[in-house]
């Protein structure tokens, strides 16, 4: 069930209409039914009631729940620290809102499969009513398998999208978005978007592309699209932008690496207007020109950066835009400001050279040993020249040239930015993009996503959801726990462990009451941000 938005262009008004999918069986297709709710006030987005009863509903449900456990309705004992704490968090972050508005009749079911990911790491669904038992969550009953299957299936892209429209509108426009992909395998034959492609973590199964962005500041992720195993990272952003139209994004600001670099998506982001940050490689014309340029000065002292331990220099070019416009049948050519920023790391250059000298070493012992292998064949040709002589057999000289010429670029790497000037500011903005990465660990360790377990591709677009729900929650953790250094003391789960402990119980009309905590929990949930539970 979604919540859905429709103009009417006559009156101009904004109606809002409950939207209810099922699937036909004669037709074989998913279908909607729609009933009117109200009008939306185009100054707060409130959804007015256009009837009594509805009037009367929306303010039962507007009114604010005290801090704490509802009344029990029967004589009960459960673990709920940790639950409440994701109460709490998803109060504070607008999830249950959000997910309120866009899931009116799953939404609990939703959070409480989501809490259950979160808390039972890498455990499997058919284990969920075991912990149903023990904990106070959202649900409050159990979701046998068969029916966590049908909510999965029963998640629509319309829903979905609303989601990320309200979530995105939570955070600040002035942030930079971290935009990157993954690589999940999977043993499925019958899910159509798993291919055979470049596996970031060398896996041999086919796979399915995951593409998620970030908020730098907030630290949390409001975005993901799935996308087939053997497509590039490249050719995902032109996409990704139309989807930021979508959902009404006007001020865009990226952080991407060089993986996504190349002339139509820099000319993309130019006429979409967005600022970007994004990686270089040292081999394009006008990086390599300044940087030959360059090589000198940007290693003097004055440019060295002691936090960060490189040399870094800035310089303002011009960018070579063209927008092709088919409907006019011409093309705009124009010049558009551009920052190239140039680093060099001495360390990073001292290990990228004892690398290669390793390498150089074990290559020239296999031509000696005439013990050559297939895959060295371009190595050998590029970096020596061998000839065998009558006495001394075979002779191994090393292409000074060509090695010199390997090692010129060690140690330097280089960014672009179409808004940031400084630098040091673009490497901080740079360096934090790897909260996507470690996003993904958590996707893959902690919400069970190492490898796809479903068939179908509705229950994997639903799964995928509440899996990236979860992801939400522990982001907002992860980003406290860092805050307050408290890795020194927990791992995640280990903190979540301890907060688990904490019961509340429950007896027929009585409201439910809160077992002992110990001051170092109380402490947790401060540094959390989250106020400690309270008996009502």
């Amino acid at each position: 069930m979604a919540v859905v938005h429709q103009k009417d262009k006559r009156s101009g008004i904004t109606y809002a209409y409950e939207s209810i999918s099922f699937w036909d069986k004669e037709k074989k297709q998913s279908r909607s039914k729609r009933r009117l709710i109200g009008r939306v006030d185009e100054r707060t987005g409130e959804i007015v009631p256009t009837k009594g009863t509805n009037k009367r509903e929306t303010q039962a449900e507007t009114v604010t729940p005290s801090r704490g456990p509802a009344p029990s309705t029967e004589t009960a004992r459960y673990f709920y620290g940790a639950t409440y704490l994701l109460d709490r968090i998803g109060d504070k972050l607008g999830i249950v809102s959000d997910l309120k508005r866009c899931f009116p009749s799953d939404y609990k079911q939703i959070l409480s499969i989501a809490y259950y990911l979160i808390l039972e790491s890498d455990c499997p669904l058919s284990r969920f009513p075991k912990w149903a038992a023990l904990h106070l969550h959202p649900y409050g009953k159990d979701i046998p398998s068969q029916r966590s299957s049908d909510l999965f299936a029963s998640i629509t892209e319309e829903q979905r999208y609303q989601f990320f429209r309200l979530q995105a509108a939570r955070r600040t426009e002035k942030e930079y978005w971290a935009y990157d992909t993954t690589s999940i395998s999977s043993y499925s034959e019958s899910l159509r978007q798993v291919k055979y492609g470049m596996n970031k973590e060398h896996d041999i199964l086919p796979q399915l592309n995951l593409a998620l962005l970030f908020g730098q500041e907030s630290n949390l992720p409001f975005y993901y699209r799935k996308l087939p195993g053997n497509i590039h990272d490249v050719k995902t952003v032109k996409n990704m932008l139309a989807d930021m139209d979508f959902l009404g994004l006007r001020k865009v600001h990226l952080v991407m690496d060089r993986g996504f670099y190349s002339t139509e998506n820099i000319n993309d982001l130019y006429k979409e207007h967005h600022k970007f940050l994004i990686g270089a490689k040292l081999s394009l014309t006008l990086v390599k020109k300044q940087l030959d340029a360059a090589r000198n000065s940007i290693r003097q002292w004055t440019n060295y950066n002691e936090r960060h331990e490189v040399f870094a220099v800035s310089y303002p070019l011009k960018w070579q835009y063209t927008q092709e416009r088919p409907y006019k049948g011409d093309t705009i050519k124009a010049e558009r400001r551009l920052y190239l920023h140039l680093y060099f790391n001495g360390e990073k250059a001292a290990e990228d050279e004892q690398r290669l000298t390793k390498q150089l070493l074990a290559w020239q012992k296999e031509l000696q040993e005439d013990k050559r292998k297939p895959e060295h064949a371009k190595q050998y040709e590029k970096y020596f020249q061998t000839y065998e002589t009558p006495i001394r057999g075979m002779k191994v000289i090393a292409k000074q040239a060509a090695i010199d010429e390997a090692k010129k670029n060690y140690g330097y790497f280089a960014l672009i930015s179409n808004e940031v000037k400084d630098p040091i500011e673009a490497l901080d903005i740079y360096r934090n993009k790897d909260m996507v990465e470690k996003a993904f660990g958590n996707l893959k360790e902690r919400l069970s996503l190492r490898r796809l377990l479903v068939s179908s591709e509705h229950s994997l677009d639903g799964k995928l959801f509440v899996q990236f729900v979860g992801l939400i929650y522990l982001s907002y953790i992860k980003k406290a726990m860092k805050e307050n250094d408290l890795f020194g003391k927990f791992t995640m789960q280990g903190l979540l462990d301890q907060l688990d402990s904490i019961e509340c119980f429950g007896r027929p009309g009585r409201d439910l009451q809160i077992g002992e905590f110990t001051s170092q929990q109380q402490e947790l949930f401060l540094k959390l941000k989250i106020e400690p539970p309270t008996s009502l």
